[in-house]
């Protein structure tokens, strides 16, 4: 994510719009909360709270995430390289206070293929 800030700055097309900068990979928050569990190696449990029970009348939520990248491949080319199993586990690490992730990704493609 941090190598494509730069190029963002540098694009004068990209000034002063909004962008989806990580994975379009498609995710259910129940798949999301289940790899974050597997990934940490938790024992936490997952709950389930009806809709009504959680938000306000009126209130709609995502339930899945599928961000669109079309608009930042359009402008510098994006793709995505870190696996979010990846991202996950470099968080946790993080919040645990171990050592952050490395300033250089190693370059392993997210091809469509690894984004089931």
């Amino acid at each position: 994510m941090a190598g494509v800030l730069p190029r963002l700055l540098e694009c004068p097309a990209a000034h002063g719009r909004v962008f989806n900068i990580g994975s379009d990979r498609t995710i259910t928050i129940e798949e999301l909360a289940n790899l974050a569990i597997a990934v940490t190696g938790s024992k936490s449990s997952i709950t389930r709270v009806r809709y009504t029970d959680a938000y306000a009348a009126g209130f709609e939520d995502l339930l899945k995430r599928g961000p669109d990248l079309t608009r930042i491949r359009e402008a510098v080319g994006f793709e995505p390289t870190i696996p979010l199993e990846r991202t996950l586990a470099d968080v946790a690490a993080w919040v645990r206070g171990g050592k952050g992730p490395p300033m250089e990704w190693p370059a392993e493609p997210v091809g469509p293929e690894s984004r089931r």
